[in-house]
């Protein structure tokens, strides 16, 4: 570790390793890590790297039991044998060939991560029996069968280079992969979309249809989109008034539990957004589904939200009038103009608001916004959807095929078909990767244009391929993803992108570089998707998209985006447009921008004496994954592989994380402020009798007791 810049004898006399007869290396090897570990800091940060080698070290030790990697064709054949590689590997490649794949591997890249990173992928992406937690395989091995894997099924006389090329973009980083390919995309599961669109019409088939499609997409690692916002409202008439509705809570609830029933094989929880219109006649109830108040019975708190909009709504706003609330069930047309014809929606919102024999009720628009600025911001993961921009903006056309929602994340747009037992009906498949933008050393355009070509052309190549090689377990996506061929590709480091080349996002002086930037990587995405219409045709829906009428990006953005940079398209999109109209495109859907990048959020624990710690900070040392926490859903207890020093000697081995929230100040009578979490508890005098109240809950008369 001396190439680190690291002390390799500091690290032995921190870990005050006892060595006695018989120790297995094993145990020395995490005796030194923790060591390492103990020594990051902002002062020494390259003992990350002494960690992270350690651990590599480690790895091959617990993989091939010994430090040389074994043959691949070995490797594989073992771990099938297990249980845990898919048999189609061995089906499809041949000694020879796995011997070809073995050449190329660079297993030296495994010395190339850091602590955090090589700790996320051991225990997030590498193939391992999970119930023992014996990890199968290293990270290169895990990188060259992703690779193997997603070009399974293409020709033998093209795909080892294909195989190689993409082996090299992911093991190197220039292109970033998600959980479901990265740790499904070799094993026995075969499903590698990361989020899946679910149209929930409002009847009971429906609601079980979808109930079933969810279950069965949780299992297999996907996130969930879920559309609900057509459900009647609470004592809406069922069958003509021979039963009343209970409303969309209930339902609520059975969406969570649905998410929330699946461990997802221990990679991370089971995740879903919902979506419904701000105008639904129970949005008082629906708004406040994720905050800390009220109970379980009256709350949906482990999902997130997304309250679509459009601009009619905001006129309301701006104009200080009543928004009106309907019961989606009690105005005809109302739901799917509100998608797909905003003239329309306007024509009968109004109409309905005079029509006194419609139920309804009236709010003004500023207590209704402001009551979901507050919602947002009190619980973090509270979306707005911009109905009427998403569908100008969209891939669709939106008179003939609007789209509804969005996924999990709500990065990207996709048509689906509510579920009603159809043989068209569809479910929406986002299957994802990242462009690292990190890794662009030139930013001149044709030097950007080749970057693009080669690991955005290579993401779409990959990723359609693996849309040809998934299984799906519930036709309705099966139909839609065969037909459609969505793809989501996005980019990640974009921030560390323009500081790298001098520019900040917020004073504007990397608006230039950013326009110049994605106008090569949108061109060469299409470009690419026509090059495999061409050799694998277009996808069959491929009419339904404005790219069919010769409408690209260029063409279809927010002019007012104009007035930040000057329009120059630098690449030819006239040819490029001749193109996709003559070839068409073999994905309907191209790309999208995850939320690959990091949060900025203050999980600040208070201590007892006063001073501060940061959740994240705590993670970072202890090699946790604050998102994958996150996903576990709440309470969580954290076990610290490195114990947090605490006031008095005192030492935390573990955090108990029961969710953020703002902290409350509290003036006391003697001048005195102290800082709380809502879900604190204090003892207080409350009408003469001494009781335990959660700082949320208490009320102006309560004393509280100090002792």
């Amino acid at each position: 570790m001396g190439s680190l810049g690291v002390s390799v004898s500091d690290v032995e006399i921190n870990s005050n390793l006892q060595f006695y007869d018989k120790m297995k290396s094993a145990d020395i090897d995490k005796v030194l890590i923790r060591s390492a570990v103990d020594l990051m800091s902002i002062e020494t940060p390259n003992y990350q790297y002494g960690a992270a080698r350690l651990i590599a070290e480690n790895l091959r030790k617990e993989v091939f039991g010994q430090f040389d990697p074994i043959p691949l064709k070995d490797h594989v054949k073992k771990v099938t044998k297990l249980g845990f590689y898919h048999k189609d590997i061995l089906d499809n490649y041949t000694d020879e060939e796995l011997d070809i794949i073995d050449l190329f591997i660079d297993h030296r890249r495994d010395f190339d991560f850091t602590y955090v990173g090589i700790e996320q992928c051991s225990s997030k992406y590498l193939i391992k029996n999970r119930i023992t937690g014996k990890i199968l395989e290293t990270p290169q091995i895990a990188y060259a069968l992703i690779a193997a894997t997603a070009f399974i099924n293409y020709p033998k006389n093209t795909r080892m280079k294909y195989v190689k090329e993409f082996y090299d973009a992911i093991s190197l980083h220039y292109i970033s992969l998600p959980t479901p390919i990265m740790a499904g995309l070799r094993s026995m599961v075969k499903q590698y979309s990361s989020c899946v669109l679910i149209n929930m019409d409002d009847s009971l088939p429906s609601i079980t249809e979808s109930i079933t499609s969810i279950i069965k997409y949780i299992a297999q690692k996907a996130g969930i989109g879920v559309n609900a916002g057509a459900l009647r409202a609470e004592g809406s008439p069922i069958r003509g008034g021979d039963a009343y509705h209970t409303g969309v809570v209930p339902f609520y609830r059975l969406i969570q539990s649905a998410v929330k029933s699946c461990s997802q094989g221990g990679v991370r929880g089971g995740s879903a957004t919902l979506f419904y219109p701000m105008w639904h006649l129970e949005f008082d109830d629906m708004i406040v589904l994720k905050n800390n108040k009220g109970t379980e019975f009256n709350r949906v708190r482990q999902l997130d939200y997304s309250v679509q909009i459009n601009g009619f709504l905001l006129k309301r706003l701006v104009n200080n009038e009543n928004i009106t609330f309907f019961s989606p069930s009690d105005v005809p047309g109302l739901y799917d103009a509100f998608f797909r014809d905003q003239a329309e929606f306007a024509r009968l919102y109004e109409k309905y608001e005079k029509d006194s024999s419609i139920r309804k009720k009236s709010r003004p628009a500023l207590e209704v916004f402001s009551e979901l600025v507050t919602e947002r911001t009190e619980t973090g993961r509270i979306y707005i959807m911009f109905v009427d921009n998403v569908n100008i903006q969209s891939f669709m056309n939106e008179k003939t095929h609007p789209v509804q929602m969005s996924n999990l994340c709500t990065e990207i747009v996709l048509y689906n078909t509510p579920l009603r037992g159809l043989p068209t009906d569809e479910i929406a498949l986002c299957t994802l990767s990242n462009i690292n933008l990190g890794k662009i050393t030139d930013t001149s355009t044709p030097a950007l244009y080749k970057f693009m070509k080669k690991y955005g052309g290579l993401a779409t190549r990959a990723l359609d391929a693996i849309l040809e090689y998934q299984e799906y377990p519930v036709y309705a996506a099966e139909y839609s993803n065969k037909k459609r061929r969505p793809l989501g590709i996005g980019v990640i480091n974009y921030a560390y992108y323009l500081a790298k080349n001098g520019c900040k996002f917020s004073d504007g002086s990397g608006l230039e570089l950013t326009d110049r930037t994605f106008e090569a990587f949108q061109y060469a995405l299409i470009e690419t998707s026509v090059e495999l219409a061409k050799e694998f045709g277009e996808c069959e829906f491929f009419s339904d998209t404005k790219y069919a009428q010769g409408i690209m990006p260029v063409d279809r953005y927010k002019k007012t985006v104009d007035e930040l940079v000057p329009p120059v398209q630098r690449l030819d999109w006239d040819k490029l447009r001749e193109d996709v109209i003559t070839h068409g495109m073999r994905n309907s859907c191209i790309s999208a921008i995850p939320p690959a990048e990091c949060q900025k959020w203050d999980n600040t624990i208070l201590l007892r004496d006063g001073s501060t710690i940061n959740l994240h900070e705590i993670c970072e040392m202890n090699g946790l994954n604050w998102q994958y926490i996150e996903e576990l859903g709440i309470p969580t207890r954290l076990p610290l592989m490195k114990p947090l020093e605490l006031p008095d000697d005192n030492r935390a081995y573990e955090i108990y994380y029961n969710g953020y929230s703002e902290l409350v100040k509290l003036t006391f009578e003697d001048g005195s402020v102290y800082s709380f979490t809502p879900n604190h508890r204090l003892l207080v005098n409350r009408d003469g009798e001494e009781v335990w109240v959660y700082v949320r809950d208490l009320r102006a008369d309560d004393y509280v007791i100090k002792r």
